[in-house]
C-alpha cells in the first residue's frame, strides 16, 4: 500500500477568545496515522483563527489523500463552510468527518453537508486505521462506526468495538509536536482554575481515561454517540496508570511542562486507579520538582473520599471540578439525574477545601423545572461561600437525554433541527439557546442576573410576584 498524506484540521471554537486548550482528539488520532507508516500533518484554526480562504491557500500546496476535520457541535457552520471550499479545492480527496460533531449528528450532517465522503462515529483510533486499511480499493463497508456516500447514496455500518484497557494503554503517545505550542498554546497557559493554573507558563492537557458511568441528562456518551442517561453501552476505561505517568514525564522532559489538564470525564471513579497513580507520580519523582509541577482534573461527588482527595493533593492536584451543576434536589435529581444530592455537593466542596484544593463547582440554570426555590438555593450556596460565577445556561445538544426529551418542541421552535444547531453557537455563559422554563425569555435572563448579583431579596421578591413560595434556608 501507497504512503497516505493525510491532513487534519482543527475548527476555531471561540473566535474571540484565546486558543487555551489544545486538540488532544486530534494529535490522538496523528498519533495512529504515522504509527501505520503515513503522512500527517494537523493545521490548527483554533490556535491561527483564519478565515476559511486563508486555510485553502495554507494547505493547498499539497495533494492530501484525506483531509479531516473534527471538533464541537458549535462550529457546525465553519465545518459546512469549509468542507464546501475543500471538494472544490480538492476533488479526489476523501473528506472525512469526526469527532463532537459528526457523533452528535450522524446522518444529518451526511445530508447537511454533501461534500462528506465518511463521517466517523465516536471514538476513532479503530476507525482511523480501518479507512487507512480500505483506502486503496475504498471498500468502506469493512470499516465499523461510519456513514459513508456511494453512488449518491448514504450508508452506515455496524457500531465500532471500543478499545479495550489494553489497546488504550499500548496507544502511541498523541502527536504534541504537531501543535504551535511555544508559539501559541503556551503563551495562553494561564487559567483562573486555581492559583498554580493562573501562574502557569507550559501547560497541556492528556487524558487517563474514556467514558463516564453517570447519566446526566445533558451529556453524549462520546465514545459511542449515544445519549448519556438513555445508552446501556456506557463503559469507563482507564490507561494503564503506568502509561500515564510515562506519558506524563515524556511532556515534562521534553516541555518543561508546569501544569496538567486532564480531558477526562470523570477521573476518581476508580479509587484503586486513582491511588496507584498517585503513588506512581511520587515513586517517579514528579512531585518534587522545580518549578513543581500541578495538574488538574475532573470528579463526581460520589466518588470522593478523603484518602482520595489527600492523595490527590500530595501528588500535584490543585483543583478539581466537581460539577456541581445545582443546590437543588428536585433539579439534580428529575432534570439533570446527577445521582448526587446537595448534601453531596457541599460537603465534597467543603473537603476539597480541606484539602487544599480548589473546588470548581459549575453551575447551570434553565431546566424544564426550575423554579425560584431552586434559584434560591443555588444563589444561597454561592453567597454562602463567597463564590463568583456566572451560571451557564442549560442546552439539549444534539443526542443528549435532554434533546431527546424535546426533540419535538426544538423542531416547532426552530422549524429545522440544522437551524437549532446553528444556534447553538451561542455563548451559554451569556445567553440562551432555546428557554425551556416556565418564565419568559426576558425574565430568565434577568433571574441569571439576580443570581450574579447575590441578589436574594431579588428572588424571593420575583417568587412572591410570580406566587411562589421560596423557603429561606438559614
Amino acid at each position: 500500500m501507497n504512503k497516505l498524506k493525510v491532513l487534519l484540521i482543527n475548527p476555531p471554537i471561540k473566535p474571540k477568545e484565546p486558543p487555551y486548550n489544545i486538540p488532544l482528539g486530534l494529535i490522538s488520532i496523528a498519533a495512529v496515522i504515522n504509527s501505520d507508516g503515513h503522512d500527517v500533518a494537523i493545521f490548527d484554526n483554533n490556535a491561527y483563527k483564519l478565515k476559511h480562504e486563508e486555510v485553502i491557500g495554507q494547505i493547498n500546496d499539497t495533494i492530501w489523500d484525506i483531509i479531516g476535520i473534527g471538533n464541537l457541535v458549535t462550529t457546525y457552520r465553519w465545518q459546512k463552510r469549509m468542507f464546501t471550499l475543500l471538494r472544490n479545492e480538492f476533488p479526489n480527496t476523501i473528506l472525512l468527518a469526526g469527532g463532537g460533531l459528526a457523533t452528535s449528528l450522524q446522518y444529518d450532517l451526511m445530508q447537511w453537508v454533501p461534500e462528506i465522503d465518511i463521517l466517523s462515529i465516536g471514538e476513532g483510533e479503530r476507525t482511523i486505521h480501518q479507512i487507512l486499511e480500505n483506502f486503496e480499493d475504498k471498500n468502506w463497508g469493512n470499516v465499523r462506526g461510519i456513514y459513508y456516500r456511494e453512488n449518491e447514496k448514504i450508508h452506515s455500518t455496524p457500531p465500532q468495538q471500543l478499545l479495550s484497557e489494553e489497546e488504550l494503554s499500548n496507544l502511541p503517545f498523541p502527536m504534541y509536536e504537531l501543535l504551535p505550542l511555544e508559539e501559541v498554546y503556551f503563551k495562553h497557559s494561564g487559567i483562573p482554575l486555581s492559583p498554580e493554573a493562573m501562574v502557569s507558563k507550559r501547560r497541556l492537557s492528556i487524558e487517563s481515561s474514556r467514558g463516564c458511568p453517570f447519566s446526566c441528562s445533558f451529556c453524549i456518551d462520546l465514545p459511542t454517540g449515544t445519549p448519556r442517561n438513555l445508552s446501556h453501552k456506557r463503559k469507563l476505561r482507564y490507561y494503564n496508570p503506568r502509561r500515564t505517568v510515562e506519558l506524563i514525564k515524556y511532556l515534562r522532559l521534553k516541555y518543561a511542562i508546569d501544569f496538567i489538564t486532564f480531558s477526562d470525564e470523570n477521573f476518581t471513579v476508580n479509587k484503586k486507579y486513582v491511588l496507584e497513580f498517585c503513588d506512581l507520580m511520587e515513586k517517579g519523582g514528579l512531585t518534587d520538582l522545580e518549578p513543581p509541577l500541578h495538574f488538574g482534573t475532573t470528579a463526581h461527588v460520589n466518588t470522593l473520599d478523603r484518602e482520595i482527595l489527600d492523595k490527590l493533593k500530595n501528588a500535584g492536584c490543585s483543583c478539581l471540578d466537581i460539577g456541581a451543576e445545582s443546590m437543588n434536589a428536585d433539579i439534580l435529581s428529575k432534570d439533570i439525574i446527577k445521582n448526587s444530592t446537595p448534601l453531596k455537593n457541599e460537603w465534597a466542596f467543603n473537603e476539597c477545601l480541606k484539602a487544599g484544593i480548589y473546588p470548581i463547582t459549575n453551575f447551570i440554570i434553565g431546566l424544564p423545572n426550575e423554579n425560584m426555590q431552586s434559584i434560591y438555593d443555588t444563589t444561597k450556596f454561592l453567597v454562602d461561600n463567597d463564590i463568583e460565577c456566572g451560571p451557564f445556561f442549560v442546552t439539549p445538544y444534539p443526542r443528549t437525554g435532554l434533546f431527546e426529551r424535546f426533540r419535538e418542541r426544538i423542531i416547532k421552535d426552530f422549524v429545522s433541527i440544522e437551524k437549532f444547531v446553528i444556534k447553538c453557537e451561542d455563548d451559554v455563559s451569556r445567553d440562551f439557546v432555546i428557554n425551556l422554563t416556565k418564565y419568559n425569555d426576558a425574565e430568565l435572563l434577568g433571574i441569571r442576573q439576580m443570581i450574579i448579583n447575590h441578589d436574594l431579596a431579588q428572588i424571593i421578591k420575583f417568587a412572591s410576584q410570580k406566587g411562589e413560595k421560596v423557603v429561606e434556608k438559614q
